[in-house]
């Protein structure tokens, strides 16, 4: 990676300043061209994460073990509280012990249900027989649904514990590697915007942009924070007196 060199420092510096001695009266309009060459350097940072296969690999990884440990099997029993300014969901234990009955004696319900079918069926004369029997087989398919959802909650939550105890120190360490390609990606973006446009040491930028991108059917999302790290820590390295080089020390490298 080409690093920023005396030269560059002195001619950033020297142009920064003069931003700050004259103001938006040098050049009208600052902040916009400062959100032009910010927006340029986003997207080379964007393409650079995007062609990156390690990159996209560690976030398709980290993506699935946040989607698997973030799972909560309790906020599938909550009920609604409150009025249209101000609701709550508050978790219910009779919904959770219901669908547990439910999983835990499917067989059960079945094998009754059939059989008051089954009366009803033999039975030569029976008050809105049909009516009865559809009713009977929906209760039992509510109950059907309710065993099979439990049973799938189950299986993310087994799901879940598995990865918090056998994943989370692979996660941390593709973490880490990841935030370490972004970092060296920003830097890389940062120093090749700055040799062409000084006006992105003019300040340290604040905003956050995000971008989304599709490759092989994945979905990624990327923001702006290792890039504004990577100026701004470049912009204090130039700023800093100690990294400024006279013109005679210029003259004698």
């Amino acid at each position: 990676m080409q690093e920023l060199n005396k030269k560059d420092y002195a001619r950033i510096k020297k142009v920064n300043q003069t931003y700050h001695h004259l103001g938006i009266t040098w050049v009208p309009g600052i902040e916009e061209k400062l959100g032009q060459a910010y927006g340029k350097a986003f997207q080379a940072f964007v393409e650079r994460c995007q062609n990156n296969a390690e990159w996209r690999n560690a976030y398709l990884f980290m993506q699935n073990y946040k989607d698997v440990v973030n799972f909560d099997m309790d906020s599938h029993f909550e009920i609604t509280l409150g009025d249209s300014e101000y609701k709550l969901k508050v978790f219910n234990a009779n919904i959770k012990n219901e669908y547990i009955d439910s999983h835990e004696n499917l067989d059960k319900y079945r094998r009754q249900t059939n059989e008051k079918i089954n009366a009803l069926n033999q039975k030569r004369f029976a008050l809105c027989r049909k009516f009865r029997i559809e009713q009977l087989k929906q209760k039992f398919q509510n109950i059907e649904n309710e065993a099979n959802l439990y049973a799938y909650w189950q299986r993310k939550d087994a799901l879940k514990n598995d990865y918090l105890q056998n994943q989370t120190e692979k996660y941390h360490a593709v973490h880490a590697k990841f935030e370490q390609i972004e970092a060296n990606a920003a830097r890389t973006v940062a120093i090749e915007a700055l040799k062409h446009k000084s006006v992105l040491t003019y300040r340290d930028i604040d905003t956050v942009l995000t971008s989304n991108f599709e490759v092989d059917g994945n979905t990624y999302t990327i923001n702006s924070k290792a890039l504004n790290a990577a100026l701004s820590e470049l912009r204090h390295e130039i700023m800093d007196e100690k990294a400024t080089t006279t013109e005679n020390e210029l003259s004698r490298n």
